[in-house]
């Protein structure tokens, strides 16, 4: 299980300053990456939508991203398929719950 120690950072702050990650330089976008990704996805805006509450107050943004380049680590990608086990991918749930990746099984697909 990994280990999420929370943090408090003011707005002006960066989780980056506190972090012992590092950054790579992107190929088509400004932005770095983090060299610690095993997949990252540069990125653009193709489109963005404010969503409402039903007292129409904006709760959130829904963006819509274009993907313009990916970076896939050689250690995880095989035959053209991404390792899920050695990708390690953590999902976030609600409120302060993740997950990591746990059982899989295969079903067969009609042709």
């Amino acid at each position: 299980m990994l280990d999420f120690t929370p943090l408090q950072l003011g707005p002006e702050e960066s989780e980056l300053d506190v972090s012992a990650f590092t950054t790579a330089a992107s190929k088509t976008v400004r932005p770095p990456g983090l060299n610690e990704a095993k997949v990252r996805m540069e990125t653009e805006l193709y489109d963005s939508m404010v969503i409402y509450d039903d007292d129409s107050h904006a709760t959130t943004d829904l963006l819509l991203l274009k993907v313009v380049h990916f970076h896939i680590d050689d250690d995880i990608y095989h035959h053209g398929y991404v390792d899920p086990l050695k990708l390690g991918a953590v999902s976030r749930l609600a409120g302060h719950d993740y997950a990591e990746i746990g059982r899989m099984f295969t079903v067969q697909r009609p042709e």
